[in-house]
């Protein structure tokens, strides 16, 4: 995948008082992470991230096929990425660690009355 194709989607899915979790997309590749509305012990590299797990979806059309892991990071690297991956990730990391407190809100419901 060339830098010139990273676009990401990324959606708020759970909040909690100080740190949100989002879901991203970027063509196949697919991501979860754990990021705090500022730096944390357990961040990569202190940053906002605290986990972060990178995946390429699976075959649809392959009922066997599983999500190929690309990187898992829980407090710490459980699966780091391969060379090939590494500017991906390193991408996702930036652009969560740089998203502004207003963008990792989740969308307010409608008040009816």
């Amino acid at each position: 995948m060339k830098p010139a194709t990273w676009q990401c989607n990324i959606k708020v899915i759970e909040e909690q008082s100080n740190y949100v979790w989002v879901r991203g997309t970027s063509g196949r590749y697919r991501f979860d992470a754990k990021v705090y509305r500022t730096g944390s012990d357990y961040g990569i590299r202190k940053g906002r991230v605290s986990k972060l797990t990178v995946w390429i979806d699976a075959d649809r059309s392959n009922r066997q096929s599983c999500p190929h892991w690309i990187a898992i990071y829980d407090r710490g690297w459980d699966i780091r990425p391969q060379k090939k991956y590494r500017r991906f990730v390193e991408y996702i990391i930036r652009l969560l660690d740089a998203l502004p407190p207003e963008d990792l809100e989740p969308p307010r419901k409608e008040d009816p009355c």
